[in-house]
């Protein structure tokens, strides 16, 4: 590992090699108001030969924040003999410090590495976590079958899809998964109970014409999608 400057326009973010399923935007400005206060933050990781940045999405673009593109930050210099080696280390440096990987996070390194043929001891190691617990993270997916008919991927899930016990994972389609991505993704029976304590109690102003043309819209999705109410026996 080596020191060096780099201007923040050179560095590259690889969604191939992050194990976050997204970059939090509350988080890189918290990091940016604390560089802003004179915090030193520990420098990105940076794959030499490609500048690609094995560790430190966040910090990159909290500097960006602050110095503009045209910046220039001190990064750590590595090499890797694979691109298997590197995608272990990005994911094994973001699983032991900094922003803690969520339940998807870990589920999205645990398919890219079983995607790169690493077997489950060593993603164990990677993720700091028993083989248990792999085994279940690559059971939380679902199967995203593409528009176009090309091979169908295993994509992590959220827990509104999460499949029951014993069951395979869910098959749906590419416009499910966009749904799916931009979902809190809290399990169905919790947020519509939610909901509804929320709607019943008068928590929510059912007067504001945008909220109850919302729910008027849930009214008819309703309406069209759920089986009719089983008679009373």
């Amino acid at each position: 590992m080596a020191s060096a400057k780099i201007r923040l326009s050179d560095l590259v973010e690889d969604y191939d090699l992050y194990p976050r399923h997204a970059v939090d935007s509350s988080y890189v400005s918290d990091l940016a108001r604390a560089i802003e206060s004179g915090c030193e933050l520990p420098p990105p990781v940076v794959e030499k030969k490609t500048k690609r940045i094995v560790d430190g999405f966040h910090r990159a673009r909290a500097w960006r924040k602050v110095l503009g593109r045209g910046g220039e930050i001190t990064v750590d210099l590595r090499s890797y003999p694979s691109e298997k080696e590197l995608l272990k280390e990005a994911i094994a440096l973001n699983a032991a410090h900094g922003r803690k990987l969520d339940q998807m996070d870990r589920t999205r390194s645990a398919l890219m590495l079983e995607r790169h043929g690493v077997p489950i001891t060593e993603i164990t190691v990677v993720l700091h976590t028993t083989e248990a617990r792999v085994k279940e993270l690559l059971t939380r997916v679902v199967i995203v079958q593409p528009e176009d008919g090309g091979t169908p991927e295993k994509w992590p899930a959220k827990p509104v899809i999460y499949p029951r016990r014993d069951q395979p994972p869910r098959e749906i389609t590419e416009q499910q998964q966009k749904v799916l991505e931009s979902s809190s993704g809290h399990r169905t029976t919790q947020t519509v109970t939610q909901l509804t304590r929320e709607v019943e109690s008068g928590l929510i102003d059912v007067t504001d014409p945008a909220v109850a043309a919302r729910l008027w819209r849930l009214h008819d999705v309703i309406a069209e999608k759920v089986p009719p109410r089983a008679a009373a026996a």
